[in-house]
């Protein structure tokens, strides 16, 4: 592994924002029939009962998937449909691009891809990865994507150069096209998987352990290097490595810079640099730290600066950073400890963003809350401090 960098401070920008109003709230026919939903950094996917993924949000990257080659659509604050799509079966939106796994097992990717085609050709339609020919759950994060695939293994593809694919091979090796997955090494037995960005894949195995590699928060005082000893490091790991001192785990998620787990025993912990908004301290810990007045959780998804639980009465509680309304309790007022998601009582899925979350609910309609929740059908707001209900384009 090599030194990235050491953490000392972390500084939170926070943008004006305008706020949805009812009267941009256009009664557009709600999005339905939806099975999965995916939130990425500016951006969010549906995947639908029929095979296709609709997708609202930010598409300067073309990361909506409603363009074609050397064509970028505008944003849209409702859910347009992806281009090229078909026979879907898992959707997963990154940063600047989305992936959806397909009935066949092959996988399809869109908008900014990850590799040498980033600079060549920013914005892509929907495009086949190679290798990849078993998948069933897929993860996209900023420079690279990860498969879990029926066999219970794991296939990663992106930009090499910076994200380690957990192959082994070192991160300055040069870079391998977008579309050429490999293998990661010396894991099996898989049941979920999360991506983070720009550079973090873990993996949750069958006895609970969670594996990581890529970003990972290491003790400095376990390396070599006595010089790099009494901090916390954020280190490049070139293949997976167990996560010390995480109970026995039941579900996983990523963030820029730390991660939280769903423990057997429904409650949260949360490792990494957890800021003190989210009821942290502000430094780096490589030991898990129970989420407090947190249990009975079905789920976990984590934001940029905030996270979001899934309860098993179906309803949902978030904490963190709340500038744009993104723990849906109807305030901006941050919280270091779990508020209630407003009208939020049937939910079955939840999937946090950059600066908002969005729920499946049990009718199978979408609401989101937060920055680019979508809902708007006007397109004049930008974000909710309660949810809303997604809708498609007339």
């Amino acid at each position: 592994m090599s030194i990235r960098w050491g953490v000392s401070s972390i500084v939170v920008l926070t943008v004006a924002l305008q706020a949805c109003s009812a009267a941009d709230h256009e009664e557009a026919a709600p999005l339905s029939g939806v099975t999965a939903v995916s939130a990425g950094f500016d951006s969010n996917c549906a995947l639908i009962e029929d095979g296709s993924v609709r997708c609202w949000g930010s598409n300067y990257s073309g990361q909506l998937g409603n363009g074609d080659l050397g064509e970028t659509p505008p944003d849209s604050f409702t859910a347009v449909p992806v281009r090229y799509v078909a026979n879907a079966v898992g959707v997963s939106v990154g940063q600047d691009h989305a992936c959806a796994a397909l009935a066949d097992g092959s996988v399809k990717c869109w908008g900014q891809l990850p590799g040498p085609w980033l600079t060549e050709r920013p914005s892509q339609p929907a495009l086949p990865v190679d290798a990849v020919t078993a998948a069933h759950t897929l993860a996209a994060g900023r420079n690279h994507t990860c498969a879990l695939l029926t066999d219970a293994t794991v296939q990663c593809w992106g930009n090499g150069s910076l994200v380690p694919l957990g192959d082994g091979s070192p991160p300055s090796a040069p870079p391998s096209p977008w579309a050429s997955a490999v293998a990661v090494a010396e894991l099996s037995d898989v049941t979920a998987i999360a991506v983070s960005s720009p550079a973090g894949s873990c993996a949750l195995l069958e006895s609970g352990e969670v594996k990581c590699w890529g970003d990972t928060w290491v003790d400095g005082d376990t390396l070599a290097d006595e010089s790099l000893a009494g901090r916390i490091w954020l280190t490049y790991t070139p293949t997976p490595r167990v996560v010390e001192g995480l109970p026995s785990a039941a579900g996983i998620s990523l963030a820029h810079l730390y991660s939280c787990a769903v423990l057997r025993d429904t409650t949260v912990a949360c490792w990494g640099l957890i800021r003190e908004n989210m009821g942290g301290t502000g430094r780096p810990s490589v030991v898990p730290v129970a989420v407090a007045d947190l249990s009975d959780v079905v789920a976990v998804s984590t934001g940029d600066s905030h996270a979001c639980a899934l309860l098993s009465d179906r309803s949902i509680r978030c904490w963190g950073l709340n500038s744009a309304g993104q723990l849906g309790d109807g305030s901006e007022v941050s919280s270091a400890v779990p508020v209630r998601v407003q009208g939020i009582d049937s939910a079955i899925a939840i999937s946090a963003g950059r600066y908002r979350t969005c729920a499946l609910l049990a009718d199978s309609t979408v609401s989101c809350w937060g920055n680019r929740a979508g809902g708007c059908s006007n397109g004049l707001c930008s974000h909710s401090y309660v949810p809303l209900v997604v809708r498609v384009s007339p």
